[in-house]
């Protein structure tokens, strides 16, 4: 339709015979062809390369972004499995933790030196990294009230923030609250209290002490000259529930001041009071 009216326009501007119109209009040469194609052939191989480039930087930042994002994922796994299934939590930090496992083995995770470290405490190995950032929030049983103390946590936000060592693609966050099992064991508590019965060589250290859900375990003291001192420990003892417990030491030089601490042993974790001291009389 659109070609009748643009004949007729051309007609009414440009009168003349038909015949010798439609002699005029005639179709693409063979050689009008041939360059438009040799034109487009010439564009083509200047562009390939630019759109294979192109593919290919495509293709590395989708490898590593999805390398990011399973490392993280890694990571954020591991943690929430163990954490779950933990039988208590003995040391919550913002960026460690501490519990017992489902087979009741000490283990950890911290985040140290850009990566995120999981084992028994103190031997530690690399699980997932480089991890920017990382941190543990903890929470009490109304799951707004923030906490540390080990007993008291009933879930825990894992935060954790990993990207490229190249720094080519964006950093991926991750997060996720973990509630810990509902019969989880209290972990066993110990209290260095006041020395007594101070004399010249001799003193009474005092303790109390709850294991809690672990019913049993071990005390001791530990103690040494404040300055300059090395520890000497009183050995452990078996004891049960809880209660208070002291040990005569004696051997002490008069008028040294001494520094003490209460230790309690369950399982193949140890607890330690804080530290106290007293000096002995001259």
């Amino acid at each position: 339709m659109s070609y009748v009216i643009c004949f007729y326009a051309l007609y009414t501007l440009f009168p003349c015979n038909v015949k010798d119109l439609k002699s005029k209009i005639h179709g693409v040469t063979l050689i009008e062809l041939l360059i438009v194609m040799s034109i487009m052939a010439v564009l083509m191989t200047a562009l390939v390369p630019y759109m294979r480039s192109g593919r290919q930087v495509w293709e590395v930042v989708g490898d590593r972004h999805a390398d990011v994002l399973q490392n993280a994922r890694i990571g954020m796994d591991k943690m929430t499995r163990e954490i779950r299934q933990a039988q208590s939590i003995s040391d919550a930090g913002s960026s460690y933790i501490e519990f017992a496992d489902r087979d009741e083995n000490d283990r950890k995770f911290q985040h140290n030196a850009g990566y995120l470290e999981y084992g028994t405490p103190g031997d530690l190995n690399p699980l997932a990294g480089p991890v920017d950032s990382f941190s543990l929030t903890y929470y009490k049983e109304d799951g707004i009230t923030e906490t540390t103390t080990p007993g008291e946590v009933r879930s825990v936000l894992i935060q954790l923030s990993t990207s490229d060592s190249e720094g080519k693609v964006a950093p991926i966050t991750l997060s996720s609250r973990v509630f810990t099992r509902k019969d989880a064991m209290i972990t066993p508590t110990v209290t260095t209290n006041d020395a007594t019965k101070i004399g010249k060589k001799n003193a009474r250290l005092n303790m109390d002490y709850d294991f809690n859900d672990y019913s049993s375990g071990y005390v001791e003291f530990g103690y040494k000259e404040a300055i300059g001192g090395s520890w000497t420990y009183t050995g452990w003892k078996a004891r049960s529930g809880s209660g208070s417990y002291f040990e005569q030491i004696s051997g002490l030089t008069p008028g040294a001041t001494y520094d003490f601490k209460a230790q309690l042993k369950y399982g193949g974790t140890v607890i330690e009071g804080a530290e106290k001291s007293f000096t002995t009389l001259f």
